[in-house]
């Protein structure tokens, strides 16, 4: 799935959890997939815990900030192609943007 249609499963509307970003048709924060994933959740188990969730609900919550190191991580260590692909693209990109930082 390209990067524009995973950013559209989330959604900013100020009537649902305060404006904060959420998975389209879900009460769920996109900061609260990344607090589970970041406390160990695997993309597998959060799914079985939230009926009707995808995995490309996953990783648009991921692609939704500026990568993270312990982001990606997870998606890394997937067995599928996409989510490694995803993982290297989002490590590159945080590693750009570290150098960036560091060198004004």
């Amino acid at each position: 799935m390209r990067e524009r249609d995973l950013l559209r499963r989330i959604i900013v509307d100020p009537g649902i959890m305060g404006g904060k970003p959420v998975i389209r048709g879900t009460r769920l924060t996109v900061d609260y997939i990344l607090g589970l994933i970041a406390h160990g959740a695997t993309i597998e188990e959060i799914l079985r815990e939230y009926d009707g969730l995808e995995a490309d609900d996953i990783r648009a919550c991921l692609r939704h900030r500026h990568p993270r190191r312990w982001d990606l991580e997870p998606l890394a260590k997937s067995g599928e192609r996409e989510d490694r692909e995803l993982a290297e693209q989002g490590l590159a990109e945080w590693a750009e943007a570290l150098d960036r930082e560091d060198h004004g």
